[in-house]
């Protein structure tokens, strides 16, 4: 092979190699790009996680209320109704 075809060759490969090059180059500053949006991303997962969990929080210590008040009103109703009954028997049993 002369000297001049395994220049043109080189020169080819190069050019070739050149060319790939660039193109890593592209797709590396978009993975760049990429792994900054997950990142972010991430961080916002984080918070509405975080902001979920007290809002859980929140929700179940209204239901505990709520159950409290339900459970102060039934015993109310109940020693109402048994003194109301018992009044109504001692009505009965002195008249």
């Amino acid at each position: 092979m002369d000297v001049e075809a395994k220049l043109a060759e080189l020169d080819a490969r190069e050019r070739t190699s050149e060319h790939r090059l660039k193109d890593l180059e592209a797709e590396m500053r978009d993975l760049h790009e990429l792994t900054k949006a997950v990142a972010v991303t991430n961080t916002n997962v984080q918070a509405l996680t975080k902001r979920v969990d007290e809002m859980h929080a929140d929700i179940k210590g209204l239901g505990g209320v709520a159950g409290k008040r339900w459970n102060v009103a039934v015993e109310w109703l109940v020693k109402g109704t048994v003194g109301a009954l018992v009044g109504a028997l001692m009505a009965l049993v002195l008249q």
